[in-house]
Parts: C-alpha cells; structure tokens; sequence
C-alpha cells in the first residue's frame, strides 16, 4: 500500500450538492401493496450543519450525541475529531506531516456507542500494512485491535455494534476477496460473516439489535448500480432486502431497529426511501420519504438524527499550456467535465493528439467509467469499465486501444481495452506482473515493448531493468538498476520512460535514505548509463518522467521537501536544467503530442458540507 490508495480512497469520496431549502413539506406518490397510488404526506427537516475545506477527503462518521464527527486530515494522514458548532478541528493521531518522512495514515473509523472511543483502519509501512486501532478521542490509549499485516490488501472500518462488543469491518484479502468480519473490541478475535468476491460493499451496517449485517453491493462486477441485502451475524441466513429497480445504497438501520433507509433512483430522481424490515426480511414496500435529494453520501445515524455529506469542490483533471523554453505555464488549467457533476482521473492524450482518454466518475457513484473525449468537438464517449481497480491508462499507436493498468478479475496487471466493443484481454498479469507496474512502465513509440523494473528472484534485492516483447512475452535484461530496498519499488521512488526514438530509455532513482533523486539516460538495448540531473534536496513523491516529442527535453514532476511542485525541465543532451514553477496539481501530468498542452489532476482543496435529517417517521 501507497500513497496511491489515499488518492484513490480521496477520488472514491466525491459528490455534489447545491444549497437546498433548509425546511421544507412535499407530497410523494407511492404504491401500495395493490400496486395503486396513493398520496403520502410527510414533513421532514433537512438542514445544513457543517461547510468547510475537510469533509469528504476522508470524512467517516458522526458521534453518538451528534456533536462531532470524524475525518482524516490528508495533510499529514492523521485522525481527526471536529465539532459541528464550532467547526474547531483536533488531532487524535500523531504522525508528523508527509514532509517529516511520514508513512503512516489513518482512513475509515468510527465512534463507540458511548462516544469515548474511535475504531479506525491504519496503515503503516514499518508496522507491515493495513490493521485496526482503537484510541480514545481525546488520544489517550492508543491499541491494535488487528494485526497489521501485508495480507491485508485493505481494511475498512464500518460499524460498532449498539452493545460495545463487536466491530464490523470489510477486509480485502491478498486474494482480492472482500469479506465482512466481526471483530472482538475485547480480545481482537475475528469471524468472517459474509465472503464476497472482488465487488466491495460501499456501506456496511448492524442492525440495532446486532443480530444482522446490512450491505449494498453491485449484482455484477460491471454493474454500476447496488442492491442491498442482509446476513445474519452467523453467516446462516442471507435476504435480499431491496434489488432489481435501479441503483440503491443502504444508508442504514433505523434506529428503532424496524426498517432501513435507502438512496435509489427508482423513481428516475434520486430519493431518500424507507423499507420496513422484520426478522432481517421486508415486512412491507418500499416508502418515498424524501425525492429530488442528490448526490447524497452517506454519514450514519446519530440517536434519530441522519447525517450525511456532498462535495462542492473536488479534484478534476484540468488542461494548460506549458511553454517549456521560456519556463512558465501560460494558460490558466481549465476543467475537462463540470465539477458539479462528478471527477476525473488520469487524463491522457491519443497519440495522434485528437482525443483525450481519462476515467469518470458521477458523483455519488460507487464506480469510474472511461470516457472518451473528441478534442475537435462533438460529444464525449463513456463507457462502462468492468475493472475492480484502475491504476493507470496509456494509449496504443492505432488510437482504438487503451491500455490500462489495475485489476480486473481478482488478477492485476497490465491489460488491453477495446475501444469498440469492450473486450479486454490481459497483456501482462497475473504472477508475472510486478505489484509496482502501473508507476514505473513505459511503452515504446510503436507500442510493442514495454520498459519496467523487475526483481530478479524475489526478495533478492536485485532488480533490473527489463524490456518485454508483448507479443511474444519474452523479456531481456537491459540494466541493473541501483536499488538497496524493496521499499523503494512503491512506485513513487522509480520512474521509467522510453525516448520518442525508442532507442533510449529515462530512468530516475531515489537513494532509500537520503531520498535524492537522480536521472540517467541509457541505450534501449542496454550499455552504459549517463547521468544527466540529481535533486539538490529530497524530493517526497514523484508524479512523472517524461520526453518532450522532439526528444531534446526530459520533463520530471516532483514535490520536494519544502512542497514545491514544480516541473524540472532537463536537457538530453546534457546541460544545465530549470523549473517550471507552481505548476498546479500533484499527479496524473500528461504532455501532448504538441510538447505544449498537458493535462494534471488538480482542483484545489476539496471542500463539502454536512446536512442533518431530522423527523424521521
């Protein structure tokens, strides 16, 4: 796990919603057992509660006395608790900041029944990966509840049971399967519930009397919408609770313990329902409470209160300019989609330079999509992507294949997406794929070999640089590779990029202690390395390694230290190099085929709010 999982757990997050009116009545149109309308009359109040910079970049849940709620402040990955008046931010961790070198972070969580403790997901690299945690909300008593371990591909914290004594988490496996396990907030024993398959649950619930588990899930791998279900806590019996009308997330249990409430577009209008549920089965239909309700995402309930928060500015991909001889960014970045309709991710140029590829996601929607812009005019084309996880996309010469990096069915690697009718076809996953692939692979200009680092015999510390054939899968040794670690294959701290030529490849390396970086250039068919620019300080994460098309300039995106994000332009050639400074964004830096417009992942600080349901029937 890497810093890469923040960004994707950060873009999974995101939302929009507009000020509404803060009280209001309406009249709904339902069905009744008979299937005939009838009217039902309801008042409830939705008001707004919290507006600021922090939601949603990792907010998680509300307190028992609705007084607080709890957050991952992305600045420095700790844990956080902030009060709705005062909107007054505390730390519950303590990690230092990224600059300080930390690698550890905390993620999903959520309150005790009594409010005096916090159960939450941490990751830490010298702990060996993902584990659980319980600590005090004011920071005292900080304890493993579950091991860290390297097994752990992901954890997330969902609920706390109404007694105390158990805690609800979903564990992806190193076989990329996602399970629901029942923790001990005791002794830390587990019991898996339910065993899914690489589809996650986006919400996870007890019931109030703790004897069933509630979830949301896609029906299909490719399918973007849910229905919910529910499993008693011994995994004996299982019912679908809502399903087969359009995308429904559970929102969760009722607090008198008699129905659900759900978010669906059933009614073509996205609405808040409620569904009465007895003995973990439906005991009645489906009841509109609230319509016209968007992009809601779901908080949890706090004694007969429902939280639940939007996004108003979120990370998208933007395009500028970039004049890389007089060194400065002379275009403002401009959003490729609305923001207030939903993000994107890992925009990249056609190699003919007529359309822009890059993932989609609506907001409030569990899953991204591709979409396919045409740079000449004309609407953009999205599609369906049937992957678990997209890490990466890169095209291919005849601009009708993307190639994309991530996992698809339980396998991750490096696969071929058609662009015409959907078929992917894996290129390079499975065992043979290095875990690091996505962050440090390049293709040639012609598309049929593939530059990488791969460790000879695992766990030998040896690594090289390797050329593939794809399409003959062969693979030669083309440099051995100064690498002390296997940390240092995370992805941030290697990059490999093939000159327009093809015949020279870029590499950067970072020294695992100092954390200086250096690039060299050598012969694609291997031969001595020349060095061509080192860092003067420390850089803490690496974003990019490229070639401008004429191959005269080799670009490197990096914030060092003291946070400067800049581009650093350096000559092939040899010679003296030059930031490009401020240059907007972290990750995701895509040169045109022009060598002046680029594309970047940026959209400021995310920012979002936090709204109330209150009279609740």
């Amino acid at each position: 796990m890497n810093l890469r999982s923040i960004l994707l757990v950060v873009a999974a997050l995101l939302a929009f919603l507009g000020e509404a009116a803060a009280i209001s009545r309406f009249t709904a149109s339902v069905q009744d057992q008979s299937g005939l309308t009838q009217q039902a009359d309801t008042s409830l109040v939705i008001r707004r509660v919290w507006k600021g910079e922090y939601p949603l970049s990792g907010l998680e849940a509300a307190s028992p006395d609705g007084r607080y709620f709890s957050a991952v402040d992305w600045y420095t990955g700790n844990l956080m608790v902030a009060a709705f008046e005062t909107e007054e931010w505390r730390r519950v961790t303590d990690t230092g900041s990224w600059a300080g070198g930390s690698m550890e972070w905390a993620e999903s969580s959520v309150f005790s029944p009594d409010g005096r403790e916090l159960a939450y997901t941490w990751w830490s690299d010298k702990e060996g990966g993902y584990g659980v945690r319980i600590i005090g909300v004011d920071g005292s008593n900080p304890r493993v509840i579950v091991p860290h371990s390297e097994d752990n591909s992901h954890i997330s914290v969902e609920d706390w049971s109404a007694d105390g004594a158990q805690l609800l988490i979903k564990v992806l496996g190193a076989d990329y399967v996602w399970r629901l396990t029942l923790v001990s907030a005791a002794d830390g024993s587990t019991r898996v519930v339910k065993t899914l398959d690489e589809r996650s649950p986006q919400v996870a619930a007890f019931s109030p009397d703790g004897r069933y588990v509630g979830y949301d899930i896609a029906p299909d791998a490719g399918s973007r919408d849910h229905d919910i279900y529910a499993v008693a806590v011994d995994g004996a019996r299982e019912r679908e609770l809502v399903g087969a009308n359009g995308d429904d997330r559970l929102m969760g249990w009722t607090p008198d313990g008699g129905g659900i409430l759900f978010y669906s577009d059933r009614e073509l209008t996205r609405g808040i329902w409620r569904l009465p549920v007895a003995n973990g089965r439906p005991a009645g239909r489906p009841e509109l409470l609230r319509a016209d309700i968007w992009q809601l995402l779901p908080i949890g309930f706090s004694q007969d209160k429902y939280f639940y928060a939007v996004i108003t500015q979120a990370m998208q991909v933007h395009t500028a300019t970039l004049d890389i001889e007089a060194g400065r960014v002379v275009t403002t970045p401009t959003p490729i989609a609305d923001p207030a309709r939903g993000t994107s991710q890992h925009g990249v140029w056609s190699p003919d330079g007529r359309q822009l590829a890059y993932l989609w996601q609506e907001h409030g929607d569990a899953g991204w999509q591709l979409a396919i812009s045409n740079l000449a005019g004309g609407d953009t084309r999205v599609m369906p992507l049937p992957f678990a996880e997209v890490e990466r996309l890169e095209w291919v010469p005849d601009s009708r294949t993307i190639m994309l990096f991530g996992r698809y069915r339980q396998e991750s690697g490096l696969f071929r997406f058609d662009l015409g009718s959907g078929e992917v076809t894996p290129v390079l996953s499975g065992p043979e794929a290095p875990e690091e692939l996505p962050f440090h692979a390049s293709f040639t200009p012609d598309g049929k070999t593939l530059f990488f680092a791969r460790e000879i015999d695992p766990g030998s510390n040896r690594w090289w640089l390797v050329a593939r054939e794809l399409a003959s899968g062969s693979e030669r040794q083309v440099a051995r590779l100064a690498r002390s670690s296997r940390q240092l294959a995370s992805g941030w701290d290697l990059h490999v990029s093939v000159a327009p030529g093809g015949r020279t490849v870029a590499v950067s390396e970072q020294d695992p202690e100092s954390r200086i970086v250096k690039i060299s250039i050598l012969p694609a068919s291997g031969g001595e390395a020349r060095e061509v620019y080192r860092t003067p300080r420390p850089i803490m994460g690496s974003g990019v390694l490229c070639w401008t098309p004429d191959g005269r300039y080799i670009l490197f995106r990096a914030v060092d230290d003291q946070q400067n994000m800049d581009v650093i332009v350096i000559p092939s050639a040899g010679g003296e190099s030059r930031r490009i400074a401020d240059v907007p964004g972290f990750w995701g830096f895509n040169l045109h085929p022009d060598g002046r417009r680029f594309t970047i992942n940026y959209g400021g600080a995310t920012k979002g709010e936090i709204w109330v349901i209150e009279n609740l029937p």
